[in-house]
């Protein structure tokens, strides 16, 4: 399916189905959700051909218009909405339940990294994780998020070819093989480079259909407790792998909770992803209507537009940079001056054209044509909306899907909003997890005697300390210092190079490793 699923704005100004005051006495609870943190079919992501609103976009601009093919039902009565808890943990009949449908043994070893940090992360974990067999991770998220792997070693890849035998000659003319054999063949058989001729992998045998996926992946999560009226289903196949995902139906609303699952030769598990929260009822709340929604689509859709391309625009008036005629060059070789007044000018009867009187120009900018972009709706649906909050709650909110004509592939446009009202959604921007992009300064040239950068023997000195220590001596140094990994979780990083920066790698609170850049 073609889903589009735009980004809600704090500040949309959208009719409300009732009156109430969000601030007054019992007053519905305001969702504070961040942008970009929605599931992958939730409301906080934008489609690959969306940006948001504020934003530059790196497409061509377009014009979009929404049109209605019909009557839309109303949508306009009261919706519950769910909220999946902080801070719940599975119940050992949970992860149980998990071992049994993957037909696994052993027990789940909980481990929390980062604590105290932004960081912070806990996960209920059994079977290897260096890839070498079958492993189910679960996550603390709110939905309780998990995934199985039947081992990435297991997977099918190419590999390199054998090196052919080689065979050299001694100085007594007799050779000796690979094996250490004698010969009388004195002929030198070596590749002219390494040997990394890659073969090709051959596709895994008995791979099923997208309709035998589909019907595994049914009796799979059977097993988990989903039934087959909370499933929406669809499937793929080709030689190399089959899968399905299904959308989970809430109080018989499709809702943007996925499933999915993964399967390789004869039919076996690769991958399979759920979830085992469950939600509480949170608050009902009013719903604006679908004509509002539409009128909500339009309005965030206007918004999504890619500025003009090209040059920026000259003030009516100013004047064109102008080169004094006292500094043009005269000798393209040596690059010395001359001036002007020194340069022969052909002289043109009657004109004269003097530098400062000529007209100021104006550079109009290159711009592209918006494309007029016309969608076609002919149904609209409820739709329950994931949202990641900022507090560490998951909510399913009450929405619109709006589905479009089928396009010439036989695809329907889905385009997705929020269905409450705006005074009820609180759009936070999520704090910075990565650090920034930095500034680079102008090149300054060294002088006679300066050290261009950091020594790695210099650097290497660090290793060994503490990481205060190693932190503490590389700001005495007058070193930039970042720690780049710690115990075995590696940080993100921007990706410039500085030689007057160094970089750490701690374990156990001792930096092991360094390098420069």
């Amino acid at each position: 399916m073609v889903r589009r699923s735009i980004p809600i704005l704090a500040a949309l100004s959208l009719l409300a189905a009732c009156g109430d005051d969000p601030d007054g006495p019992g007053a519905l609870p305001v969702l504070r959700v961040g942008v970009g943190s929605g599931a992958p079919e939730g409301l906080a992501n934008v489609s690959a051909d969306a940006a948001l609103p504020g934003e530059k976009a790196m497409y061509v601009p377009a014009n979009w218009e929404f049109v209605v093919r019909g009557e839309l039902p109303a949508l306009d009565t009261d919706a519950v909405a769910y909220v999946f808890p902080q801070g719940t943990e599975p119940s050992s009949t949970q992860l149980n339940s998990l071992l049994d449908a993957f037909g696994m043994e052993g027990s789940f070893t909980k481990t929390t990294t980062d604590a105290g940090t932004d960081y912070e992360w806990t996960t209920w974990s059994v079977g290897p994780n260096d890839g070498s067999g079958p492993s189910i991770t679960v996550s603390d998220d709110g939905l309780l998020s998990w995934w199985y792997s039947e081992g990435w070693q297991e997977m099918t890849v190419g590999r390199p070819a054998p090196c052919p035998e080689v065979t050299v000659t001694d100085s007594s003319g007799s050779s000796t093989d690979s094996s250490g054999g004698s010969t009388s063949d004195t002929t030198i058989v070596a590749p002219d480079e390494p040997c990394m001729e890659w073969t090709e992998p051959t596709p895994p045998e008995n791979v099923p259909s997208a309709s035998e996926a589909e019907t595994k992946f049914r009796e799979l999560f059977t097993r988990l407790g989903f039934g087959a009226d909370q499933l929406i289903v669809e499937s793929y196949g080709d030689d190399w792998s089959a899968g399905a995902w299904a959308y989970v139906v809430v109080d018989g609303i499709r809702s943007s909770l996925s499933l999915s699952a993964s399967f390789g030769e004869n039919g076996r598990l690769t991958y399979a992803g759920g979830y085992l929260g469950r939600p509480d009822v949170l608050a009902t709340y009013p719903r604006v209507g679908t004509t509002a929604g539409l009128d909500r689509l339009r309005d965030d859709y206007g918004a999504i537009m890619a500025p003009a391309v090209g040059l920026p625009a000259v003030e009516e008036g100013a004047p064109v940079e102008t080169i004094a005629p006292e500094t043009i060059p005269a000798d393209s070789t040596t690059g010395d001056s001359i001036p002007a007044d020194s340069v022969p000018v052909e002289t043109v009867p009657d004109e004269t054209i003097a530098p400062e009187t000529i007209a100021p120009e104006t550079i109009a900018p290159e711009t592209i044509a918006p494309e007029t972009i016309t969608v076609e709706i002919v149904d609209v649906e409820e739709e329950y909306i994931l949202y990641w909050s900022v507090d560490g709650e998951v909510y399913l909110v009450p929405g619109y899907t709006f589905v479009a004509t089928e396009d010439e592939w036989g695809y329907r446009g889905r385009y997705t909003v929020p269905a409450i009202p705006s005074e009820y959604l609180d759009v936070v921007q999520p704090p910075v997890m990565t650090e920034p992009m930095p500034i680079e300064p102008e090149p300054v040239l060294p002088g006679e005697g300066d050290v261009i950068g950091i020594a790695p023997e210099d650097a290497e000195r660090l290793i060994g300390l503490s990481e205060a220590d190693a932190v503490a001596e590389a700001e005495a140094q007058g070193w930039d210092v970042r720690v780049v990994a710690r115990d075995g979780e590696e940080f993100p990083i921007t990706m410039d190079y500085s030689t007057g920066r160094v970089n750490l790698t701690v374990e156990d609170d001792v930096v092991t490793k360094v390098y420069v850049g």
